[in-house]
């Protein structure tokens, strides 16, 4: 009756295979409930993959860090006298830009009375503030 040979029974095979996959990606786009299903299923697979590669990630992250703790020890060992010479010279501005502003402070102050109501400036022998009125 029929007799089939090897090429035409797989071509049958991969016709109907070709026809299943076509079927579930056009179900897929119409069908909300079994596009849940796959991703439910994609999900549940995700998760089962993280659960699985936990360790391998905190080791990655324990490599990671130690690479970069170990480089930063490098640069600051390699660079150490010249990151000593910018502190310095840092410091040196800021203390003359402190004592500038201390000095400008002290001036302010000498001679210079406020009122402790209003904050204006008042002179030293003055019983009530000229801005508020208040006794001193």
């Amino acid at each position: 009756m029929f007799s089939f040979e090897f090429g035409q029974v797989i071509f049958v095979i991969l016709f109907i295979i070709f026809f299943i996959i076509f079927g579930l990606a056009v179900a897929q786009i119409f069908s909300p409930k079994l596009r849940g299903k796959m991703m439910s299923r994609q999900i549940k697979a995700l998760k089962h993959m993280a659960d699985y590669s936990k360790d391998d990630i905190k080791e990655l992250n324990e490599i990671s860090s130690d690479i970069s703790i170990s480089s930063k020890k490098a640069i600051l060992d390699k660079n150490e006298a010249v990151l000593k010479d910018i502190t310095d010279r840092e410091a040196n501005i800021e203390s003359g830009a402190i004592k500038t502003k201390m000095k400008a402070v002290r001036e302010g102050l000498v001679g210079s009375v406020y009122c402790k109501y209003c904050g204006a400036s008042i002179d030293e022998d003055s019983l009530y503030c000229k801005k508020c009125g208040k006794r001193l």
